[in-house]
């Protein structure tokens, strides 16, 4: 069986948000949260739908059809070049995350502090005088 209550909750919790805050969010009840969280209900197609656009992420993550939480993006108003810029973007920040983690600890820990520092902009390198 699917577990959908823990990734509720998981997701719930790393947002912060108590029961009652995400249950207003929804517009259910603090008691129904707590159904849905600890498995004894599940939420209706309409409510897992709210769920997934407030943590940003697909139903199928949610259901547990995927096991990677990909998060959803809205790209409503974007021309199609824009659309297709913010996926070039995401591809080279999954490369690099790839490479990243072809790197020794302590490299991968100086290329944290250099990308923190805000020299890198994600695009191209600002050398400081």
């Amino acid at each position: 069986m699917v577990d959908v209550g823990n990734k509720i909750k998981e997701l719930r919790v790393a947002q912060k948000l108590t029961q009652n805050e995400f249950a207003t969010r929804l517009g259910v009840t603090k008691s129904a949260i707590s159904s849905y969280e600890n498995g004894s209900r599940l939420p209706s197609y309409d409510i897992l739908i709210k769920i997934s656009h407030i943590f940003k992420v697909s139903t199928d993550y949610l259901l547990g059809c995927v096991d990677e939480k990909s998060q959803t993006v809205n790209v409503s108003g974007l021309t199609d070049k824009q659309i297709a810029s913010i996926k070039s973007s995401i591809d080279t920040y999954r490369t690099f995350n790839v490479i990243r983690g072809q790197l020794p600890q302590d490299m991968q820990k100086r290329l944290d502090e250099f990308v923190e520092m805000g020299i890198w902009d994600g695009g191209s390198v600002t050398l400081e005088e």
